[in-house]
């Protein structure tokens, strides 16, 4: 069966439980990079966010016939992934890492590009240091762009409880890298 590009993600969890295998490619495609980094960002590592990425699409596709159209496909399968992820840390402790979310696109003079390697490490540290649903809620808005709302339903809780975890963590951040704001390594 051919499908149109502008197909809904509704539709496309509808034909995977019926068992259509190119419906769920179409879905990968269309979301397997946000989820790789949402995970990456929560984890911390490329290895172990791919096999959380793909553990929750084969979530999705072995429970599709009980998805009920009262929220958004993406925000269902989101939340998946952040189960999976807060899982993973209670399995694991969080790892610190010295890999960047951005990749500078211009080529940097050797002692600029290791302020900006060190700053992230930095950043990183700190945002892997807070408590999972502060990092969570932190990544969904700032990195992915998820409205407060949105966030609410991925997360499984009230919008003030989102806003309220975005302060923390706002709080946590400033704290953590209060030090280095003052020397400007930041």
């Amino acid at each position: 069966m051919t499908y149109s590009l502008d197909i809904t993600d509704e539709k496309l969890v509808e034909k995977i439980a019926e068992g259509d295998e190119i419906a769920f490619q179409i879905l990968i495609k269309r979301h397997e990079s946000m989820a790789l980094n949402i995970a990456y960002r929560f984890i911390g590592n490329t290895h172990d966010a791919q096999d959380i990425a793909q553990e929750a699409f084969l979530r999705l596709f072995k429970n599709a016939q009980y998805y009920t159209p009262t929220a958004k496909v993406k925000t269902w399968f989101f939340r998946i992934i952040a189960n999976l992820c807060i899982d993973f840390l209670r399995k694991k402790k969080p790892l610190y890492y010295s890999e960047l979310f951005d990749v500078p696109s211009e080529a940097a003079a050797p002692d600029i590009e290791a302020e900006n390697a060190e700053r992230q490490r930095i950043v990183q540290g700190a945002i892997q240091a807070l408590p999972p649903n502060q990092r969570l809620a932190l990544i969904f808005h700032h990195y992915e762009g998820f409205k407060y709302k949105e966030i609410a339903e991925m997360m499984g809780c009230s919008v003030k409880a989102v806003e309220s975890l975005l302060v923390r963590a706002n709080q946590n951040l400033r704290e953590r890298l209060s030090k280095y704001i003052k020397s400007s390594l930041l």
